[in-house]
């Protein structure tokens, strides 16, 4: 299960994200961040420390980045963070 919270873009018309957070292996996070910008839009990646990775996106585009997030579990065997 991936960790799920809304947030509002400040000073701005409310825009509600989501964010998602992954552990993927510090040499894998070059790869994950150049996948995710061929999904022109789908998310902003926020490298927190070595291989943790946060992921924030619109909330229109929210199943689109689990479809993302779970292909890339998948392809480097890795499982999800349930940070909140």
């Amino acid at each position: 299960m991936v960790a799920v919270r809304g947030v509002t873009a400040e000073g701005s018309n409310p825009a509600p994200l989501v964010q998602r957070y992954l552990s993927v292996p510090a040499r894998d996070v070059v790869y994950v961040k150049s996948l995710a910008q061929l999904h022109e839009g789908l998310c902003c990646i926020f490298a927190t420390s070595g291989g943790n990775l946060e992921f924030v996106a619109p909330r229109e585009r929210e199943t689109e980045l689990d479809v993302f997030l779970s292909d890339i579990r998948t392809e480097l065997g890795v499982d999800s963070d349930d940070r909140t």
